[in-house]
């Protein structure tokens, strides 16, 4: 906190000054549980990774990783080609401990300083072990439930540093609050023998995906085991390890 004079403020103006005061350090763990497991997709630009530089390889994953490369990237995360001359940095599957935060602390500065940048279209993804909610269907209803009641309040958190939503935020995360409403209200009228999510396969839930079925089969072709995560959408991008 700083040192201003907050009873000179009135209680509304206390709260702001507050906020604005707050600083949030960056931290070694967030206290998840031991066997919570998730994963990043960091998106961003680079000056000079367009069309002109990509024509030169015929893979445009090549050209990805090699433009980062050249850009001194050091890091040990995945590097993919994104949609509209954007470059995304995958990681594995992570844990919550040290080394995370250090890689992902490491990362963002080492691109920073190579000229990566917010765009204001990109995502910062986030993948959660769907092992989580497991195969319990009362678990999943709570979810979906617990998701409708908050998602407003989800979406303005995930904003990040900005105040808006990105540009392009209704092309892959629009709100998925009707979805859930159909899924929970079919799931309470069907029979006994017809309740069930089909929870038992390799499947993806991806929320804010621009699609009513949430429950889909899925592929990835940047890395194995992802078929097996909850995927969250609406983050704003951000290069900001606190973020």
């Amino acid at each position: 906190m700083s040192t201003t004079m907050l009873s000179s403020l009135s209680d509304k103006e206390r709260v702001i000054q507050e906020l604005k005061d707050f600083y949030v350090p960056y931290r070694k763990s967030l206290k998840l549980p031991s066997d919570a497991t998730f994963g990043l997709e960091i998106e961003f630009k680079m000056p000079d990774y367009n069309w002109k530089y990509r024509s030169n390889f015929s893979c445009q994953d090549i050209a990805a990783m090699t433009f980062m490369e050249e850009h001194n990237y050091n890091g040990i995360w995945d590097v993919c080609p994104e949609e509209n001359d954007h470059i995304e940095i995958v990681s594995p599957i992570l844990i919550d401990e040290s080394k995370t935060w250090k890689d992902l602390h490491n990362i963002l500065n080492n691109i920073k300083e190579n000229g990566a940048y917010y765009s204001g279209k990109c995502g910062a993804h986030v993948h959660i072990g769907m092992h989580l909610l497991g195969k319990d269907e009362e678990s999943w209803l709570n979810f979906f439930k617990i998701w409708n009641i908050f998602e407003d309040v989800i979406f303005k958190f995930t904003n990040g540093e900005t105040y808006n939503r990105r540009f392009n935020f209704q092309d892959s995360s629009k709100s998925v609050r009707t979805c859930f409403d159909n899924l929970i209200t079919k799931y309470n009228i069907s029979n006994s023998a017809k309740k069930t999510l089909v929870l038992n396969k390799k499947y993806c839930v991806n929320i804010n995906q621009c699609t009513l079925d949430m429950i889909i089969k899925h592929s990835n072709k940047f890395r194995s085991g992802v078929e097996n995560t909850i995927e969250f959408r609406s983050p704003n991008g951000t290069l900001n390890e606190v973020i």
